[in-house]
């Protein structure tokens, strides 16, 4: 464990950085309670994913206050590139903090840490919740769809385009359903959009291991009984989170990914839930348009 005093505006903060452990889990829960921080992407259930998946470098940087009350987390992992760099993440709702000097002090000893380890980058966030510090930054939308309580009174509030892709979908014979067995089948999709766009392809028993801590929530869209596409959400205390997403080019011609969308909101509302975070979105972008 490693400790870094800082003093900002007359409070008095440690912060450590503790290997994933009972006593870090014990932060951070107690942390996401305190702050009634219910979505499930700021789960401490992602360590235990990742450890199961990918074996990385786990840690979470805690800032205490004198009174040894928690003022903020930040859990994050390091990685290597095919060189052997290093290079440290948060989780999406990684950066949780009470207040901008404690966020400060929280991202001062992260690049503390990073320059001590030759650790050559780290990318920082803090999800629905807009935490500047002086370190270099950007924004990007956090959508959230408010569920009213009649699914009749969400489809009346789409644009007509939206509702007439759905409409184009559901009368091209799409069916859609929820069910874990679909898991293989999203996963090619997924590996597939994420080749396209040269970026990294997440493993198979990653989202294996999803589904073992959260449960079965994956939504699909099939056509003649092959999936075309899927959504990956993930429930919280009142809240849903679309997780991840991916379509074929098929798919998408056909307007699944908006019907789909459609499909899981409706039984959201049916579920009681109230908000569904759809994750960031550049503006004017597809979710964000819809």
């Amino acid at each position: 464990m490693n400790a870094a005093d800082t003093s900002i505006d007359d409070t008095t903060l440690a912060v450590y950085r503790l290997g994933w452990s009972a006593e870090a889990r014990a932060a951070w829960s107690g942390f996401r309670t305190a702050q009634n921080r219910a979505s499930p992407l700021a789960d401490p259930a992602w360590f235990d994913i990742l450890a199961q998946s990918y074996r990385p470098t786990l840690a979470v940087f805690v800032a205490r206050r004198a009174d040894d009350t928690v003022g903020g987390i930040l859990p994050s992992y390091i990685v290597r590139d095919i060189r052997g760099g290093r290079h440290l993440y948060s989780l999406r709702h990684g950066l949780a903090a009470a207040s901008a000097p404690v966020a400060e002090a929280l991202c001062a000893a992260v690049a503390d840490h990073c320059r001590a380890t030759g650790t050559v980058s780290a990318l920082v966030t803090s999800g629905e919740v807009p935490l500047v510090t002086q370190h270099r930054h950007w924004t990007r939308a956090s959508l959230t769809l408010a569920l009213p309580s009649d699914p009749d009174i969400l489809w009346t509030s789409f644009r007509d385009k939206v509702r007439n892709t759905i409409r184009k979908a559901e009368r091209s014979g799409i069916e859609f359903r929820t069910a874990v067995a679909d898991v293989d089948a999203f996963w090619r999709l997924e590996a597939d959009a994420m080749a396209a766009q040269l970026l990294p392809v997440k493993s198979r028993r990653f989202f294996r291991a999803i589904f073992d801590k959260f449960g079965d929530r994956l939504y699909t869209a099939s056509l003649d009984g092959a999936v075309v596409g899927g959504m990956l959400i993930l429930l919280g205390d009142g809240i849903a989170s679309y997780a991840y997403g991916a379509f074929s080019p098929d798919g998408r011609r056909l307007g699944a990914n908006s019907a789909l969308m459609w499909k899981v909101a409706e039984g959201l509302i049916q579920q009681g839930f109230g908000t569904l975070d759809l994750g960031e979105s550049t503006v004017g972008g597809g979710t964000y348009k819809f």
